[in-house]
């Protein structure tokens, strides 16, 4: 990988041990993200909270970005989705937006219930 960067950062922090496993992370499909605007270079990724991260090459709204300073998995899967960063990705749901769509058991069967009998 020596040599590839992007926003700014350093060629040689991408090859540090720490950095390959975000690399790693950003090629899973529960890394997708939700949207990718090419002329702006930025990125929305589904968070772990209600909000969704704002990813920039050089910028991330995760918890990880701020506490460490260096770039995260959803920086990398930015640049690899915008094709300045090599990268063989995975495309799919991300883990997040699976947990939004969940719904409670008991939700469920209220829902179900509540459908005519020759549905349920």
């Amino acid at each position: 990988m020596s040599g590839q960067t992007f926003g700014g950062w350093p060629a040689e922090l991408h090859d540090t041990p720490d950095q390959q496993k975000r690399i790693a992370s950003a090629k899973k499909a529960e890394t997708s993200p939700s949207s990718v605007d090419a002329e702006t270079q930025t990125g929305i990724f589904p968070g772990s909270g209600k909000k969704p991260y704002t990813t920039s090459l050089t910028r991330c709204t995760c918890q990880f970005f701020h506490a460490k300073g260096v770039p995260c998995k959803h920086m990398y899967r930015l640049a690899m989705e915008l094709g300045i960063f090599d990268g063989v990705f995975q495309t799919g749901l991300n883990k997040n937006e699976r947990a939004i769509r969940q719904i409670y058991w008991k939700d469920a069967v209220e829902q179900i219930e509540a459908l005519p009998e020759p549905c349920q």
